[in-house]
């Protein structure tokens, strides 16, 4: 069946609708492409955040590594001191000891 005659008025606004229809169809596909470049953006910024906690807890990792690593250097350094004290003591008493000998056999003989 052929379309029923439409007047004048009838037919401008039945271009004017479709022309409406498909400048909503822009606006829609536009909103589509915008919403979906947000969502990226939007992942994008929780990447970023993720890594930048990543790195925050990776630094304070490292700090903390470097800290323990710096007392068991100090706890080493302090036992050297102690052992090259204890081993002066040592040597200083083996000294007086052979200087005490060896003035002993020198006035003795």
């Amino acid at each position: 069946m052929p379309p029923p005659e439409t007047s004048p008025s009838e037919r401008e606004l039945l271009v004017l609708i479709r022309s409406d229809l498909s400048n909503l169809g822009t606006k829609v596909d536009e909103l589509q492409k915008e919403q979906k470049d947000l969502r990226q953006g939007f992942h994008k910024a929780e990447i970023k955040a993720a890594q930048d906690t990543i790195s925050r807890a990776t630094v304070e990792a490292l700090q903390a590594e470097v800290a323990r690593l710096n007392l068991k250097i100090a706890t080493v350094e302090a036992e050297a001191r102690v052992r090259m004290a204890v081993l002066g003591a040592g040597i200083s008493i083996v000294v007086s000891a052979i200087t005490s000998v060896i003035a002993r056999m020198m006035f003795a003989g």
